[in-house]
């Protein structure tokens, strides 16, 4: 059994997770291999936490398919092109040992 259908019914779009690779010598992001994955846009402000613990209001929610290498260092285009900051990015895991991305922006 993977991700419910009931969930994954619901990413009618593509969006495009590139996870940093590593850093350059001034500790500078670069990027890895870009992954096209299926997901749900919602935008809308919603709170969250900050890696560093603050408080914070997200524009635009993003669920995915999981990408294991992507966390909040990596960068999530939308569909219209955009690149938004990335607040936070939650792993949801499923009994089946399967799992999907929230990713807050």
């Amino acid at each position: 059994m993977a991700i419910p259908a009931a969930i994954v019914g619901l990413w009618h779009v593509s969006v495009t997770l590139t996870p940093r690779s590593t850093a350059d010598a001034y500790s500078n992001g670069v990027p890895g291999t870009a992954v096209v994955v299926r997901g749900r846009v919602v935008y809308g402000n919603k709170r969250t936490w900050s890696v560093s613990g603050e408080e914070v209001v997200s524009g635009v929610q993003i669920y995915c398919e999981d990408v294991p290498t992507f966390d909040v260092t990596g960068t999530v285009t939308l569909p219209d092109g955009t690149t938004p900051k990335i607040h936070a990015v939650n792993r949801v895991s499923w009994p089946n040992d399967s799992s999907h991305l929230e990713i807050f922006a």
